[in-house]
C-alpha cells in the first residue's frame, strides 16, 4: 500500500477474545501483501452497557490492549509528523472535503454507519469520491446493528483511529471543526521547538518523593473557535454545509484572517450577490454558554498578542475542560508487528506462544487510549484530558499560527438526547465520571510514578488561582 492511496479499513465479526488478537497478527501481516484494503479490527458485537462491544477499553486495562495499533518499528527520533483523527456518522462526511484542502499530512476518519441501505449506499459514494480527491485519507467503515438514540460509541470511535495512526503525534478532532491553513505544517514546528527546547517551565506542579527521575511528554493545545450563523439559515446539516460552501474565506484560513472575524459586528451588513445577508462573527468555542470548556486556554490573550513563537504553559486545569490536543503517539525504535522480522520470530510458534509475545513487546503507543465506557454525549472528552494531566502531561498553547473553527449546524441526535430526553444517561455518564475519578486517583495520584506538570486549579471566591 502505497503512502498516497487511500485506505480504506474493513471490520468483521469475531469469535473471541483469543481469536481477536490472533487475527490482529494476520491483519499486521496483510499490510505487507494486500494494496486496497486492510483489516484492522474485528469485534464482536454483544449486549453491553453501549450496547455494541465486547471488547471495551477502559481505565483498568487501558495499557494492556494496544495489539492493533499500526505504529511502525522505522520512526526515526527526529521523523516528527502528526495524524489528524476524527470520527463521524456517514451523513457528516462531506466536512472532511475541506479538511483534506487545508491538511495534507495523514488524516484518519473512523466512520458510524447504520446498518440499512440508505447509509450504506451513501457512503459508498463518498469512497469513490475520497479516493480521488483526499490520497492522504484513511477512512474506516464500523457498521452499527445496534442503532439506539444516545448510544453513539465515540470513544470506541476514537480508539478506532487511533489504532490507524503511524506517526510520531497525533491530533484528535471532532468532524465539525475544520484546520487553519497549514496546520500540520505549524504543529510540527511546535513539537519540534517542544522537544528541543522544552516549554521553559524547570519544575512540575507536584514533584513525587523518589530518586530516579522521570521525563514527562507534552500535550500541545490548538486553541477552538465556531462561527456563528443565522439559526434560519441553518435548521439542518444540508443546509448549513450549503450556506458555509458559497463562501471559501466562510471558515477562517489564516490566524490574521480568524481575528478579523472575531472583530466583525453581527449587526452589520454585506452585500451578495442574492442579496443583503447579516454578517456574522467567531468566537472562542461555546464561549457563550460554557466557558469552562475552553476557558484556561485563554484564547483572547492568545489571538491579541498574535506572539508566533511563544509556546504559553497552563499550570492548571478544572473538569470540564477540554481542548483539543497534539499528543505523542508512536514511538521510534520499537517493534512493527507486521513486519519481516515479526513473522519470523513467530514461525513454528504456538498459539499461547503467538499471544504472549503479542503483549510483552514494548511497542504499544505512548499516550493513552480513550476510556470506551463513556458514550454518547457528555464527559467522554473531558476524561481523556485528566488522565493525561494525572499521566504527568504538560499541557502547552501552540504559537499564534494555528487554530481549529467549528462549522455551525444544528444540535446533534446525542446531544439532544443528553440534554432533554434520556436523564437516565446523563446520571449514568456523571456516575462513570465519578468512578473513573476514584480509580484515576488509585491509579496515578496515590501511588503514581509521574510528576504532575497541570494540576487541578484551586478556586476562591470565584476566581482561579
Amino acid at each position: 500500500m502505497t503512502t498516497h492511496s487511500m485506505k480504506v479499513i474493513k471490520k468483521k465479526k469475531m469469535i473471541s477474545f483469543q481469536s481477536l488478537m490472533l487475527i490482529s497478527i494476520l491483519a499486521m501481516t496483510c499490510l505487507l501483501c494486500t494494496t486496497n484494503f486492510t483489516v484492522l479490527r474485528e469485534i464482536k458485537q454483544v449486549n453491553s452497557p453501549q450496547g455494541e462491544f465486547k471488547l471495551t477499553r477502559k481505565l483498568g486495562n487501558i495499557d494492556e490492549h494496544h495489539f492493533m495499533s499500526q505504529c511502525p518499528r522505522n520512526i526515526t527520533e527526529t521523523e516528527i509528523a502528526t495524524t489528524l483523527v476524527t470520527q463521524t456518522t456517514v451523513d457528516r462526511l462531506e466536512h472532511l472535503e475541506r479538511t483534506c484542502k487545508r491538511w495534507s499530512s495523514s488524516i484518519v476518519a473512523a466512520v458510524y454507519i447504520k446498518n440499512n441501505k440508505e447509509e450504506k449506499e451513501i457512503w459508498t459514494r463518498k469512497v469513490s469520491s475520497f479516493s480521488k480527491e483526499c490520497p492522504q485519507l484513511k477512512l474506516i467503515p464500523y457498521i452499527s446493528h445496534k442503532d439506539k438514540p444516545g448510544n453513539y460509541p465515540i470513544n470506541t470511535l476514537r480508539n478506532i483511529g487511533f489504532d490507524a495512526v503511524e506517526t510520531s503525534h497525533v491530533l484528535m478532532i471532532d468532524i465539525d471543526f475544520i484546520p487553519s491553513e497549514n496546520l500540520d505544517i505549524e504543529t510540527k514546528k511546535a513539537v519540534k521547538r517542544l522537544i528541543s527546547k522544552g516549554s521553559g517551565r524547570n519544575s512540575p506542579v507536584l514533584s513525587r518523593d523518589r530518586d530516579q527521575t522521570y521525563s514527562h511528554f507534552h500535550a500541545l493545545i490548538v486553541p477552538a473557535y465556531e462561527r456563528k450563523f443565522d439559526a434560519e439559515e441553518c435548521t439542518d446539516l444540508n443546509q448549513c454545509i450549503a450556506a458555509v460552501k458559497e463562501d471559501e474565506e466562510f471558515m477562517p484560513r489564516t490566524v490574521e484572517s480568524l481575528k478579523e472575524c472575531v472583530s466583525n459586528n453581527e449587526r452589520e451588513s454585506v452585500s451578495r450577490e442574492d442579496g443583503i445577508t447579516p454578517k456574522s462573527k467567531c468566537i472562542v468555542f461555546h464561549s457563550d454558554y460554557y466557558k469552562l470548556g475552553h476557558g484556561f486556554t485563554k484564547s483572547d490573550d492568545w489571538l491579541r498578542d498574535m506572539n508566533k513563537v511563544e509556546l504559553r504553559t497552563v499550570r492548571c486545569i478544572q473538569e470540564g475542560y477540554e481542548p483539543y490536543l497534539v499528543i505523542p503517539w508512536c514511538p521510534s525504535k520499537l517493534i512493527n508487528h507486521g513486519t519481516h522480522v515479526f513473522k519470523e520470530n513467530l514461525k513454528g510458534a504456538s498459539n499461547e506462544e503467538k499471544l504472549s509475545k503479542l503483549l510483552s513487546d514494548p511497542w504499544k503507543p505512548m499516550s493513552p487510549y480513550y476510556d470506551e465506557r463513556f458514550y454518547g454525549y457528555g464527559k467522554n472528552k473531558v476524561q481523556h484530558i485528566i488522565h493525561l494531566s494525572a499521566r504527568g502531561y504538560e499541557y502547552v498553547v501552540m504559537p499564534a499560527t494555528g487554530f481549529l473553527t467549528h462549522y455551525p449546524h444544528a444540535i446533534s441526535g446525542s446531544r439532544v438526547v443528553f440534554d432533554k430526553k434520556n436523564k437516565k444517561l446523563r446520571q449514568s455518564m456523571s456516575d462513570l465520571m465519578n468512578q473513573f475519578m476514584e480509580e484515576l486517583s488509585k491509579k496515578y495520584l496515590k501511588g503514581g510514578i509521574h510528576d504532575i506538570w497541570t494540576g487541578v486549579c484551586k478556586i476562591a471566591r470565584g476566581r482561579r488561582k
